[in-house]
């Protein structure tokens, strides 16, 4: 390579050196300006550290199970000549549900009081004989032969009596049975044999399935690491029991705590309970899932702050606090238990200190804010869209 050459391309370098350490200490001076700048407030929206008496919830899914259930079969052979009811009606304790053809078991019955009255006049003849006997055989005139198959007459239509009466006792059970009645209140399922069909006494197939859904029940398990606050719970009252929808929190129906299984399933660490409610509006129908939240101790006095200022970071939860000249403070804090938008706060926090609720993402430690009042819909405070996940009615290792 030539002298000439050589020189062109290290004045090419050079100034290639010089523009880029030109351009690093312009960008250099624009960030200085932009971080000496006084920065305007940030608006945010605050709220006071408060008390109150937050309920500790313990939330699970349950199933809703009817408080009993009869599949209905027929207790004797015939064919069905009428169904009295129609599909998912409501029925009482007694109501009839179909009727089989009773005049089978009408002419039996006619048939065994024809064969009682033969038995009784033939008792009233066999009676008169042996009072003719008896006397004779006492003054030894009639032989004791005679006497003795008088007797045995006597006694045999007794016992064929009680026997005729016992089958009429019987064909009057047939016929009451052809009549088939609803034995609980209920709600009754899709009709499975239809009229005109045949039926057997104690067929494996039902005509129907009854529900009783008033009152009805909804079992769930819980965590045994539960059980002892359960406990405590149940020795300071009944415990109450709500139910929600899946898309909704807000629970729709409450009941109570009607039962605790007697051992922990060593396969999934869970107890099996039970609640009971009373239904009136038939909301709760079996086998749908629900919501279970219930209530194990109520916090009182706890100090509380709205949900929404607890934030996440590196180092746990932290929240922004608001000092008296208006610049905001990064504070950690340590929560427990959040019910109805409000989070209990256990340390890091003081009564009456304000803390933001939305905002937060412009913040830093020292800026200053300019707070808003909440927004409201309605007179109703509401807060931020977004909730922060993992928020829980108990300690966090719930989720």
């Amino acid at each position: 390579m030539s002298f000439r050459r050589l020189g062109v391309w290290t004045v090419a370098a050079v100034a290639i050196v010089a523009a880029g350490y030109g351009f690093v200490r312009w960008t250099s001076g624009a960030s200085t300006v932009r971080a000496g700048r006084v920065l305007p407030p940030a608006p945010v929206t605050v709220a006071r550290v408060t008390t109150a008496d937050v309920p500790v919830r313990l939330r699970v899914v349950g199933t809703v199970q009817p408080v009993e259930t009869v599949a209905i079969k027929s207790r004797v052979d015939g064919q069905i000549v009428m169904v009295h009811f129609t599909e998912g009606q409501m029925v009482k304790k007694g109501d009839r549900l179909f009727s089989i053809d009773a005049r089978p078991f009408e002419w039996q019955l006619r048939q065994a009081e024809a064969n009682l009255a033969r038995d009784r006049a033939q008792l009233v003849k066999a009676r008169a004989d042996l009072e003719r006997i008896q006397p004779l055989w006492q003054r030894g005139v009639a032989p004791k032969q005679n006497y003795d198959a008088a007797v045995a007459g006597v006694n045999s239509l007794l016992a064929t009596i009680q026997a005729s009466q016992a089958t009429i006792e019987q064909i009057k059970l047939q016929i009451e049975f052809a009549a088939i009645r609803a034995p609980i209140d209920g709600k009754t399922g899709a009709v499975l044999v239809h009229a005109g069909n045949l039926v057997k006494a104690n067929d494996t197939g039902a005509l129907v399935v009854i529900n009783k859904l008033r009152p009805i029940d909804v079992t769930f398990a819980i965590p045994e690491r539960h059980v002892e606050a359960l406990r405590t719970a149940r020795q300071a009252g009944a415990v109450a029991v709500n139910v929600t929808r899946p898309d909704e929190p807000t629970p729709f129906a409450t009941g109570k705590l009607i039962f605790v299984n007697n051992a922990i399933d060593a396969a999934t660490g869970t107890i099996r309970l039970k609640a009971r409610f009373a239904n009136v509006e038939g909301n709760l129908v079996p086998g749908r899932f629900v919501g279970v939240q219930v209530t194990l101790a109520v916090r009182r006095n706890a100090l509380v702050v709205p949900s929404e200022a607890v934030q996440v970071g590196q180092r746990g939860r932290y929240v922004f606090v608001v000092k008296a000249d208006r610049t905001v403070e990064q504070r950690m804090v340590r929560d427990s238990v959040t019910e109805g938008g409000r989070t209990v706060i256990e340390s890091g926090l003081k009564l009456g200190e304000t803390v933001v609720t939305d905002g937060q993402l412009r913040l830093f430690p020292g800026i200053k804010v300019m707070p808003r009042p909440p927004a409201t819909r309605g007179g109703v405070r509401t807060g931020p869209a977004v909730r922060r996940e993992g928020g829980s009615s108990l300690a966090k290792d719930d989720h």
